[in-house]
């Protein structure tokens, strides 16, 4: 157990924390974090919620997790349950997550919007990897209004998730004929908002492009959706996308 008091007014606490478990999808350790607001000797406020400790990076073309390589192995997935629509609870969440996690993966991409947040303390719990989007698909962004609006969207669902383990990484579109300046903006955001976390985008742009921009513009890794009938297109995306990690978002 860690205690520390901070007087009043605007703080940030740093503390290093010793014999740690970390949080990996073998081990997903959680711990419990309160944070209380004492006024007069009486508690005004409370806040708990659980967290894990862990670490996710890139080395090179690979992904590393708590210094180790870790291979994604993983599905999307929307928030929609059968004839419920979006109307989902936490027990169908659960299941559905199980199952996934039953096939052997360890990475789960919630597609394409901020999906609840009993999803995130599932993946928490169970030891799922997940990434967020702000809801964009095949979506104009050099239109000013589409673009700042879905950078807001993802700013928050990035304020509101950024304390859950499961969270591997911000996706920040989906199947956008994307612009530099939106591509800037969006991996600033992400970083200024949460720097611990990778940052990239749901991709079907050319190999060409992608290289170029991803690389200009701040993204830590690519990705595509190699659509096709044989494996020659993810063949030719590894060729030209081979200096950072290759994820097969779709």
């Amino acid at each position: 157990v860690f205690k520390t008091a901070l007087p009043l007014g605007e703080h940030i606490c740093e503390f290093e924390l010793s014999e740690v478990k970390l949080w990996s999808p073998d081990e997903p350790n959680l711990y419990k974090m309160q944070i209380k607001l004492v006024k007069n000797g009486k508690i005004a406020d409370e806040y708990e919620e659980k967290i894990g400790i862990r670490e996710i990076k890139c080395d090179r073309h690979r992904f590393l997790l708590n210094g180790e390589p870790i291979f994604l192995k993983g599905v999307c997935k929307h928030e929609m349950i059968g004839d419920l629509g979006h109307t989902v609870n936490k027990e169908l969440v659960m299941r559905d997550m199980l199952m996934i996690k039953s096939l052997g993966c360890n990475f789960v991409r919630l597609v394409h919007y901020p999906h609840a947040k009993c999803v995130l303390d599932i993946a928490d719990e169970i030891g799922i990897m997940v990434s967020e989007e702000p809801g964009l698909w095949w979506s104009d962004t050099s239109n000013k209004e589409i673009a700042d609006s879905s950078i807001e969207v993802l700013r928050r669902t990035i304020i509101r998730d950024r304390n859950h383990p499961s969270i591997a990484f911000w996706l920040c579109f989906n199947e956008c004929r994307f612009t530099e300046d939106f591509l800037r903006r969006s991996a600033k955001m992400c970083k200024e908002s949460d720097p611990t976390r990778l940052v990239s985008g749901a991709n079907c742009m050319s190999d060409e492009d992608t290289y170029k921009y991803f690389n200009e513009c701040g993204f830590d890794f690519y990705t595509m959706h190699p659509y096709s009938q044989t494996f020659d297109r993810s063949w030719r995306a590894a060729k030209v996308l081979f200096d950072k990690p290759l994820v097969f978002t779709e």
